[in-house]
């Protein structure tokens, strides 16, 4: 399986580094898609939402198995409670994508998202959940999702980005010839009139380079 793989998380005030993370790994028959979106865009928010990505990251290379919905579940939860005694008070959202060949496997927790897109559609794996609902809770309950692709993309994104933006923008820019085109439309379309970001934005794609 011959993939790419692109991501970024960009702050809302550029003097600062923002609470949104992005990471990505490739195992033997999958890769996997992580992002964050720390709560409040607040340096306890970052911590959380690093800690996120440094367990999955971990669970990721650790498992039998990878693509599970189950196995990812429980992940969540035990990042969950680790957040929550570590991260003082920390909250962030999780989004973990394992992407085969033929197959996609997702969780989360809280209001970030993915999508599949084939052929300039849509179609949602996870849609953003209750904001509410944020590992380092103590009492988050994440959402799983599993279906079959036929090629095309896969994106994962903070609020930052699909608050912001209309679904049919949307299925333009991830239409794009390339990967870095698409992302650079959607991190630029978040922008305000005067240039200005509103808040933090994290976006991941994925594209099997043999599926277009």
């Amino acid at each position: 399986m011959t993939t790419q793989i692109l991501g970024r998380a960009v702050p809302a005030n550029p003097t600062r580094q923002g609470a949104d993370r992005v990471a990505w790994l490739r195992l033997d028959h999958a890769d996997v898609l992580l992002l964050a979106d720390g709560a409040g865009n607040s340096s306890k928010g970052a911590r959380a939402a690093e800690a996120f990505v440094s367990i999955a990251s971990s669970a990721a290379h650790s498992a039998r198995q990878p693509e599970s919905t189950d196995y990812w579940e429980m992940v969540l939860r035990s990042i969950d409670s680790s957040v929550m005694r570590s991260c003082d008070g920390g909250l962030t959202t999780g989004v973990v994508v394992v992407c085969g060949a033929a197959e996609v496997w997702a969780a989360s927790v809280g209001d970030s998202a993915a999508w599949l897109v084939h052929r300039a559609e849509l179609t949602p794996l996870l849609e953003a959940g209750p904001s509410g609902n944020l590992l380092g809770s103590g009492r988050c309950r994440p959402r799983t999702f599993r279906s079959h692709h036929r090629g095309g993309r896969v994106v994962l994104t903070s609020d930052g980005v699909h608050k912001y933006l209309e679904r049919d923008f949307l299925a333009i820019a991830l239409g794009l010839d390339t990967l870095e085109e698409s992302l650079d439309a959607m991190l630029t379309a978040t922008l305000d009139g005067v240039g200005n970001r509103l808040d933090d934005a994290a976006v991941v794609l994925w594209e099997q380079a043999l599926a277009r």
